[in-house]
């Protein structure tokens, strides 16, 4: 004859188990603000020279290239 087993969870239990989940997720979204900040601020500073590169007739995507290269270079 087989026994059954009974699984018994306290309040106490859940409610950490719910918080913790709760605490990892925000920890992931609050990376996925800060990093969407940082590409937003990334994106404004480059704003006015791909206009200036635009109307130097090089396309927006190239002038982008180039600004961001040239960034890294100076680093």
């Amino acid at each position: 004859m087989m026994s059954r087993r009974q699984l018994t969870l306290s309040v106490s239990s859940i409610a950490l188990v719910v918080v913790t989940g709760m605490l990892l997720l925000l920890g992931q979204l609050r990376n996925l603000v800060l990093t969407a900040m940082i590409a937003l601020v990334v994106a404004v500073a480059l704003g006015p020279l791909v206009d200036l590169a635009e109307r130097l007739c090089i396309p927006g995507w190239l002038g982008v290239v180039a600004i961001v290269q040239g960034g890294w270079t100076f680093l």
